[in-house]
């Protein structure tokens, strides 16, 4: 399968001037909505899709902050975030490239465990998948608000990325 899900993955360039002492923290704040894909059987009204369709607040949603701007098997997690009960994220890090990933991102485990539990895994499309970050900011300025990150969930069978699975059908 093609892992082309609908998670957004934007990089927020902040290109103002700072006066800032270098090191110094700078607020950072960061709203995290969520939408979900429709995976049901028959055509759901289109009520229903709007709902799924429109972000909400993620509560509680655990993540990840690395630093610079591709993550490697050998990036460490800088700091474990977690929303609050508004799906807001406020950090205060220095000046720098950064981004964000889920626990599917955050070390390796997972990318191992898909190459071991499915051999028919496409290794190269799983490092790229692996190695984008999900939402990427620069952070330049005295305070950094106003970004904004939608997590879409796809349903079930889409979300292993790079698995392509062949089922046999009976005669």
């Amino acid at each position: 399968m093609n892992h082309a899900n609908k998670n957004e993955r934007r990089v927020e360039s902040l290109n103002q001037p700072s006066n800032l002492l270098k090191g110094q923290k700078i607020p950072v704040e960061i709203m995290v909505t969520g939408t979900t894909s429709y995976c049901g059987g028959a055509k759901p009204p289109p009520e229903l899709l709007k709902k799924l369709e429109t972000p909400k607040p993620l509560q509680g949603k655990r993540l990840y902050l690395k630093k610079g701007q591709i993550n490697t098997f050998n990036t460490m997690v800088y700091l474990e975030i977690c929303t609050d009960s508004l799906g807001k994220i406020s950090i205060r890090i220095p000046e720098g490239k950064y981004f964000v990933v889920d626990e599917y991102k955050k070390d390796p485990w997972f990318y191992t465990k898909l190459l071991n539990d499915y051999p028919e895994t496409d290794k190269n499309c799983l490092k790229t998948w692996y190695e984008q970050s999900d939402f990427s900011f620069e952070v330049k300025t005295d305070t950094i608000r106003n970004l904004t990150w939608n997590i879409h969930k796809n349903c079930s069978w889409e979300a292993i990325p790079c698995v392509h699975i062949k089922v046999a059908l009976p005669q």
